[in-house]
């Protein structure tokens, strides 16, 4: 009787044969963790392993010992050829598996697969309930006569009643959920998200069948509650494939055990940092040495971090990390120069420097996102406070966090971190934030602004109309009140927030040099003696279309502060009557006089 041929890990089956540590790296970085991922890889390329991309011609060694581990465990890639030990095991198989041993043709297995009945236990407990297949959808009677037949060998078989494994998966995902803080489940979420980003569509092709969730993105953290086998039993599932998503699931794990220890010391942000770091950067041997010599005591220094990331090309390689580095809105102590002195400086050409300065730009919130995986309690160091309504860095919070941690970054920069770590809570605003459906000024500062605010009013798009009304041509003194600004925009009746009052307030003084009374007015003063003539030529110039005298006393009530008084409505109709340029009319459908400019050839 031959010996039983059972799937070993990678390193079980490296300490049981004579593989090299060649075979062992190659093995690792296609992700083949066991000897039956190995045998079905080499088994699918169906070429030697020597021809495969990155593979030299001269490694005949690793060629010749994974050819062996094929030749002694290609009847793993064979379920079907090998005897069950009892033959109630026959019940929960994979639907592939049954297939196979009972030469069901494909087409029966894919319904079946569609129906819901992923094992002979589910297709026979269907039976023995419903005496017939019929009300299955997509069912005939070819399918329903297959299927009995199946049923009536195996009827001697006793069924199992067993819950949804989904259903499963979905109350001990609440549960965890439950069990963790709510910064916890920020960093989770996040985690997850970004996994989720980074598998191909044929990996999440199948976990969208084990999770039953066809045209939406499936939930990682489900997967948690799979076993090995349930992942394996997916139908048409490769060994490649399967083997990759247990690795998913097994690095969603691992980084689940890690943000939800208690210890957080060197060896747990080493062990995080491993796992959420962006692409296949991971910590070697002297960096968690340097790394593991930080001060961890009120959580972690993220700047310092981030200054050591970025040295060791954790973060940024390149030319991309050389741009970054002499980009003077990041770093303190960078001289401003024109982009054509730092090609030379860098020994590259002006456009690609102009597109890597572009790119760093561009991919910021993106290079630096694996932040919001940390636990907020990492970041308790810097007091942090989000019942703020807004949040300036100011010189002296800036200094303290560079001279504590080493570091020459700007203030800009640190609002922008904070900005990522916090995304949920706040929006950054000012300096060169895109507000490109605004026609305002680059202001000098960052500020992060809370989202809760920011529901009610958009704070960027009221300060910059406050300061356009100062650009602009002022007849008369007036008080601009914010109180009643505010109440007009939202229309809700009840007073504006006193944070909010108190934010614009900051930020017009900050910016530009502003002050508020103590009721939040403004007194924009008289500026130029511009005359009604001026105002109507300018206007007229403006709309360049017929206006009634009730428009243009609105316009020039907007405008120009001219107050709709009896008065100068007077003024304004004898001034258009008489003037040569404008000719008057009565509009037959409103009843009502108009003026326009007369075409002069």
């Amino acid at each position: 009787m031959e010996p039983e041929i059972s799937n070993l890990s990678l390193y079980k089956l490296y300490e049981s044969e004579p593989l090299s540590n060649e075979t062992l790296f190659f093995c690792q970085s296609f992700h083949l963790y066991d000897t039956l991922s190995i045998v079905q890889f080499y088994d699918l390329n169906l070429i030697p392993i020597i021809q495969l991309k990155y593979i030299h011609p001269d490694q005949e060694k690793l060629n010749r010992e994974l050819n062996t581990v094929y030749q002694k465990y290609i009847q793993l890639i064979h379920p079907a050829d090998i005897s069950l030990k009892n033959r109630q095991d026959i019940l929960f198989v994979s639907l592939t598996e049954l297939s196979q041993r009972e030469n069901m043709p494909n087409w029966l297995t894919s319904r079946c697969n569609e129906n819901g009945l992923f094992n002979l236990n589910a297709i026979l407990t269907h039976y023995r309930k419903e005496k017939s297949f019929l009300g299955l959808r997509l069912t005939g009677t070819k399918m329903n006569q297959l299927l009995i037949e199946l049923c009536h060998k195996y009827e001697d078989l006793e069924t199992r009643l067993l819950p949804d494994p989904l259903k499963i998966a979905i109350k001990s995902v609440q549960k965890l959920i439950e069990s963790m803080s709510v910064t916890q489940v920020l960093a989770f979420n996040h985690f997850v998200q970004i996994q989720t980003g980074k598998i191909s569509s044929s990996y999440l092709y199948f976990i969208k069948i084990l999770l039953k969730c066809r045209y939406d993105l499936p939930d990682l953290k489900a997967l948690l509650f799979y076993d090995d086998n349930q992942i394996k039993a997916i139908y048409k599932i490769d060994i490649l494939s399967a083997a990759n998503i247990i690795c998913i699931r097994n690095k969603t794990n691992e980084y689940l055990d890690a943000i939800t220890a208690q210890k957080e010391d060197e060896d747990y942000y080493i062990n995080l940092l491993n796992i959420i770091l962006p692409g296949i950067n991971q910590l070697n041997y002297d960096q968690k040495h340097q790394f593991s010599g930080f001060d961890f005591q009120k959580g972690l220094p993220v700047f310092k971090t981030i200054d050591f990331l970025l040295e060791n090309n954790l973060l940024l390689k390149n030319v991309n990390k050389l741009v970054f580095r002499k980009d003077p809105r990041f770093f303190n102590d960078i001289p401003v120069i024109c982009n054509s002195k730092l090609a030379d400086e860098l020994s590259r050409s002006v456009t690609l420097i102009n597109h890597k300065i572009n790119e760093v730009s561009e991919k910021f919130d993106k290079t630096f996102s694996f932040l919001k995986s940390f636990d907020r309690a990492a970041f308790n160091l810097y007091g942090f406070n989000e019942n703020n309504n807004l949040i300036f860095m100011d010189d002296k919070l800036v200094n303290e966090i560079n001279k504590t941690e080493g570091t020459h970054f700007t203030a800009r920069f640190i609002t922008k971190i904070f900005s990522i770590i916090y995304s949920d809570s706040y929006e950054l605003i000012g300096g060169d934030v895109n507000h490109s459906y605004y026609s305002g000024n680059e202001w000098n500062n960052y500020y992060l602004f809370s989202l809760r605010q920011n529901i009610e009013i958009d704070i960027y798009m009221f300060i910059e109309n406050f300061i356009y009304r100062l650009s602009r041509k002022v007849i008369k003194t007036y008080t601009f009140s914010v109180v009643d600004k505010l109440n007009s925009n939202n229309n809700t009746g009840k007073s504006p927030d006193k944070d909010l009052l108190d934010s614009i307030k900051f930020i017009l003084l900050k910016e530009y040099g502003l002050m508020l009374d103590e009721n939040y007015n403004f007194l924009i003063k008289k500026n130029t003696n511009k005359s009604i003539k001026e105002a109507v030529f300018e206007i007229m110039n403006k709309y360049r279309r017929s206006i009634s005298a009730e428009q243009m006393k609105d316009y020039m009530y907007r405008e120009y502060q001219y107050q709709k008084s009896e008065e100068n409505e007077r003024i304004l109709i004898k001034y258009l009557d008489k003037n040569p340029r404008f000719m008057s009319y009565i509009n037959f459908i409103t009843g009502c006089k108009e003026w326009m400019e007369k075409i002069v050839s």
